[in-house]
């Protein structure tokens, strides 16, 4: 019996150390997919002239969400690939320091530093950081609302900061985004309205291998389970 007592001490003892040594790991997602998002509140557009073409500018954001699509209840055109697990239509998106974003001169490039924060900013947030803007394209803006409508197209280049212990950060993500006068015609008479935006972010996977988060090994607790209950068997016999 003193053996027996023995034996399942030092199961005991090597179970917890078992518990006590470096855990098992799992490992995170590479963040693969798309969301769109749209610019529900006021828009601010800077100039330096009134050739939008040529000055340079920066656009103010606000009240910015992934679109919403009453017609899709699955929103499968709006969130792609394995980001619908962690970003729901009507989520917001806030820019940050500051959501006055950068449109480089002409067609050109320029270094940026922003981030952008996907959900309510301490609940479940994904965190995309970016370095690097291009305008892709742009016609003169109306200031006169007219003549002629005008607006832009901005890519900006980043990677994933934050993945909430759900994604592997460092991901390569891609932000563009779209704005635009909207336009009428009645007879010969031609309308130019407000400016709208939308854009959409992409992000892939990281080539770099993925990280971990530590989870309990499996044979560690099995060990202590079975010096538990042989503790547990022992006892009762002792008092038969």
């Amino acid at each position: 019996m003193k053996k027996v007592a023995m034996c399942l001490a030092g199961s005991a003892v090597a179970a917890v150390a078992a518990l006590a040594a470096p855990p098992a790991s799992a490992a995170l997602l590479g963040a693969d997919g798309f969301f769109n998002f749209v610019a529900g509140g006021r828009v601010t557009i800077e100039t330096a002239t009134r050739n939008f073409t040529l000055a340079p500018t920066a656009a103010t954001y606000t009240s910015v969400t992934v679109t919403v699509d009453p017609d899709d209840a699955t929103d499968a055109a709006n969130i792609g690939g394995n980001l619908v697990n962690a970003i729901a239509p009507g989520d917001p998106l806030t820019f940050s320091p500051t959501s006055t974003l950068i449109v480089p001169v002409g067609l050109g490039s320029q270094l940026v530093d922003f981030t952008l924060n996907v959900g309510s900013l301490g609940f479940d947030t994904l965190a995309f950081e970016f370095t690097n803007a291009s305008t892709l394209s742009r016609s003169t803006l109306d200031t006169t609302q007219s003549f002629s409508a005008g607006g832009f197209q901005v890519r900006y280049d980043g990677t994933l900061f934050n993945g909430d212990g759900v994604f592997e950060p460092g991901g390569s993500a891609t932000l563009e985004i779209t704005c635009g006068q909207t336009s009428s015609r009645t007879g010969a008479r031609l309308r130019i309205g407000g400016i709208s935006c939308s854009g959409d972010l992409s992000v892939t996977p990281a080539e770099t291998p993925p990280g971990t988060v530590d989870t309990p090994e499996p044979a560690s607790l099995t060990l202590l389970g079975a010096a538990l209950l042989g503790f547990g068997l022992l006892r009762r016999r002792r008092r038969t």
